[in-house]
């Protein structure tokens, strides 16, 4: 859908605590800022985010993402909904992919029962107790989080 170069070079411009500290409170505490998490309800903070660093961790449900997986799982954004906002607020002009969409309309229908599958999957690795031991698993094996949430794995 958008070229890679213009994902990468969005994805270097973004400033992630602009992107959050406008859903979550977020108070400085040496090199990063915590707030409460927005994914579940608590009392004490455990929501991090390193000064600098592209992700955020929540250590009470194990929330973890950059600033696209924050505005799809916080606003319930598409992935494509979410990257044209970043692209607007960064100033980033996306560029397409190149790659030409399919006109069959047998295969529409399809394709968006795929995407919905693949969203709610996404979504139940990211915010289950059952989607955060499989996650650990994926850590394990090498895969981080850029990846996970770039495939939708």
């Amino acid at each position: 859908m958008y070229a890679k170069e213009s994902l990468e070079e969005l994805r270097s411009k973004i400033q992630l605590i602009e992107v959050i500290s406008p859903h979550v409170r977020l108070t400085k505490a040496g090199g990063y800022y915590k707030g409460l998490c927005p994914f579940h309800s608590e009392k004490s903070p455990s929501f991090v985010v390193q000064s600098g660093d592209s992700h955020y961790h929540c250590f009470g449900c194990g929330a973890h993402g950059d600033a696209i997986a924050f505005l799809m799982n916080h606003l319930q954004m598409t992935f494509s909904e979410a990257v044209e906002s970043l692209a607007e607020k960064f100033g980033i002009q996306l560029q397409a992919n190149g790659k030409e969409e399919v006109k069959d309309p047998h295969v529409a229908p399809a394709k968006a029962a795929l995407e919905d599958a693949a969203e709610f999957f996404h979504y139940f690795l990211l915010h289950t107790d059952e989607g955060h031991e499989a996650l650990r698993y994926l850590y394990k094996r090498g895969f981080d989080n850029e990846f996970i949430v770039h495939f939708k794995v």
